[in-house]
């Protein structure tokens, strides 16, 4: 009787601590502090620029900076310009190394050709006006964000940086020879964020939205329409999620 007495206080503190442990809430740290690349300039024509960077630390994931790059061709040879941007965390509460850190992007289109164009990599202070300096930590390409994406997709990408960090830098190029002269390749950029441990926070409340499609074939046409329609509390509206008939291709909105 002792043996399942001690047993089944056991079980209770164990299920209990369970409890505790799972119910941990956290809120997202938002970057608030953009930097970016100057403009670059190839045979007078702008080659590699960001715009709207503000709105990649407005706290808005619906909002969004925009990273260019277009392909150039000089002397037969094709060059791309570079947009970096530098979204850091200045404020009181900053990222310990261990802590993951995730981006909202926008991918699609022709950067979709040139995936390795496309870096992300964990900063530790302000860069120079070319967006270089203070990296820290491995270079992550495009194609280990997004290889198995085709079309329209907003993606999430986390890392996890061991050293002491408080941003990320993500830059967008054009590879040697990938794309024809005059195309135009572009990156968007939401938000950069990390997770604290928080208390007496609503849930029921969606903060965030994730879609697009996977697959090799016309992935162009794998679309989601009015995503935000999902979550309106609106039974009225609704998103509509397209894909072709084929195996390897799917369409997905979380």
């Amino acid at each position: 009787m002792e043996k399942h007495l001690r047993f089944a206080i056991l079980l209770i503190f164990s299920f209990g601590f369970y409890l505790q442990v799972s119910a941990q809430q956290f809120e997202r740290i938002y970057a608030n502090d953009a930097q970016t690349s100057q403009d670059k300039y190839l045979l007078l024509i702008k080659a590699g620029y960001v715009e709207n960077q503000s709105l990649a630390v407005d706290k808005n994931t619906s909002s969004r900076a925009t990273l260019y790059s277009t392909s150039v061709n000089v002397a037969g040879i094709i060059l791309g310009g570079s947009a970096v941007l530098r979204l850091r965390f200045t404020g009181t509460d900053k990222p310990t190394p261990g802590v993951p850190v995730s981006i909202k992007l926008g991918v699609g289109g022709n950067v979709l050709s040139a995936l390795n164009a496309i870096t992300i990599q964990a900063i530790n202070g302000t860069g120079n006006n070319q967006g270089q300096g203070n990296e820290v930590g491995p270079v992550y390409s495009g194609t280990q964000v997004v290889s198995l994406l085709s079309g329209k997709n907003q993606i999430e990408f986390t890392i996890t940086p061991e050293q002491a960090y408080d941003g990320v830098k993500i830059s967008l190029g054009i590879p040697q020879g990938v794309l024809n002269a005059g195309v135009l390749t572009s990156l968007e950029v939401h938000e950069a964020y990390f997770l604290k441990p928080a208390s007496s926070i609503i849930c029921g409340t969606i903060i965030d939205s994730l879609y697009g499609s996977t697959g090799t074939l016309l992935g162009g046409l794998n679309t989601v329409s009015a995503p935000s329609y999902a979550f309106d509390q609106n039974e009225n509206t609704y998103a509509t999620l397209r894909t072709n008939v084929s195996a390897v291709n799917s369409t997905f909105l979380t």
